[in-house]
């Protein structure tokens, strides 16, 4: 199983827009993708403008062929360019434990 770690900082004013548009992601790639077994969105405590995504998807092709060729995903990263306030940090990784 794959996990994946997403850091996003936010431009302040685009919040609203931010949070409709990863609420949608989030909830597409749960319910339209084979594979996608969890997709969280986790606010900063000390920073309200930085937001993680922590997502678990069953293999490789679950996130790299699957998510990624969404269409909306690619809604996702028109919205991405104008609500982030600089790029985006992804960390894929290896499940390691029980759930895995």
């Amino acid at each position: 199983m794959l996990a994946v770690i997403v850091s996003m900082v936010i431009r302040p004013e685009h919040e609203e827009r931010f949070l409709t548009a990863i609420t949608r992601q989030a909830a597409l790639s749960l319910s339209e993708e084979e594979g996608c077994l969890r997709f969280d969105i986790v606010r900063d405590r000390e920073d309200a403008n930085h937001f993680l995504l922590y997502e678990i998807y069953g293999d490789d092709a679950a996130f790299y062929e699957r998510h990624r060729s969404t269409a909306h995903f690619a809604e996702w990263a028109a919205e991405a360019d104008v609500v982030l306030a600089e790029p985006r940090t992804t960390t894929v990784a290896t499940l390691i434990g029980d759930d895995a």
